[in-house]
């Protein structure tokens, strides 16, 4: 794929036709892009083990749950589509071609909800402070789609069940499990 004018390996969007939900992270790992699966790293697997541990989708498909993903009608994709190492090596441009990107493509897929897994690409894609929000946020944020927010990796397990109950219900309330 071209990235600002440079050729890179990345993940490509993994989202079905007519996505009920599409997740979005800030940016590939190195180490999901060697492996060609999304969220690989060690926080990223995080986001597997939430979805797992709140009963959202089971476990059989570890290394490619994204895969598992696609297949229940879900999306998955990354605000800024360059890999790094981690996103405090990511530049203001990134993010700028990012959020353009995926308003075009947000419009092309057009699903029911999108679900930021981390503040920092909610808060650069809807360019707004986030301050103690998550969960299904204002309706008309970005118009269709309705924002859900996941809870922070290293939230008080408090909170994070509060919020992760709430996608659970979203989700079953509108879908099948995943």
């Amino acid at each position: 794929m071209i990235w600002r004018g440079k050729r890179i390996e990345t993940l490509e969007d993994l989202v079905p036709p007519n996505p009920k939900m599409v997740f979005v992270g800030i940016n590939p790992s190195c180490v999901s892009v060697e492996k060609g699966h999304y969220h690989q790293g060690n926080l990223g697997r995080r986001f597997w083990q939430r979805l797992q541990t709140y009963g959202i989708m089971d476990s059989r498909a570890k290394g490619n749950e994204d895969d598992q993903l696609f297949l229940s009608g879900f999306g998955i994709t990354d605000l800024v589509k360059r890999p790094t190492p981690n996103s405090k090596k990511l530049e203001d441009e990134d993010y700028v071609e990012g959020c353009e990107a995926l308003r075009r493509k947000l419009r092309k897929w057009n699903p029911k909800y999108v679900c930021f897994i981390y503040k920092k690409a909610a808060k650069r894609f809807l360019e707004m402070r986030l301050r103690n929000r998550t969960g299904l946020l204002d309706d008309d944020m970005i118009g269709k789609p309705k924002v859900f927010l996941m809870p922070s990796p290293f939230a008080p397990k408090e909170e994070e069940s509060r919020i992760m109950r709430e996608l659970k219900t979203l989700i079953e309330a509108n879908h099948k499990k995943l």
